[in-house]
């Protein structure tokens, strides 16, 4: 009895649920959706010293409504910012590789300090306060 809910279930509910899902999934992004996504990845998410397409900008400017040129403009005016940010960029690495360095010696010296005094306690001959021996 318990099988026959089971398939029952499996076949008329389950299958054609996903099914109905599935096609509604394949309606949306149809070919021409992916190129739609592509020009937007295009536009937005490019390398800002490659050159964009302007096919992609055009698709994106004729799906969303919007002015070319604008957002040619709004480009341009990205690409220059982050020039600006690539530029000082030597001038912040070398602020974090003097970070780096400092929490590494105080890493070092903090383990250092650790390893001294561990080898102090194993140390029979040390005084009875801090040997291990005098523990045992």
């Amino acid at each position: 009895m318990l099988q026959g809910v089971k398939s029952f279930y499996r076949m008329e509910i389950a299958f054609p649920v996903i099914g109905a899902a599935l096609n509604t999934i394949d309606e949306m992004f149809k070919e021409n959706e992916l190129d739609i996504f592509q020009s937007l990845k295009d536009v937005t998410c490019s390398n800002p010293s490659k050159i964009i397409k302007n096919a992609s900008i055009q698709k994106v400017s004729e799906t969303y409504d919007l002015d070319m040129e604008k957002i040619k403009g709004e480009i341009q005016i990205f690409q220059k910012m982050y020039k600006k940010y690539i530029d000082s960029l030597p001038e912040i690495s070398t602020e974090i590789t003097e970070l780096r360095e400092r929490c590494n010696f105080l890493v070092e010296k903090e383990l250092c300090d650790l390893h001294i005094s561990i080898l102090d306690k194993t140390n029979p001959n040390s005084p009875c306060d801090t040997c291990l021996n005098c523990i045992i």
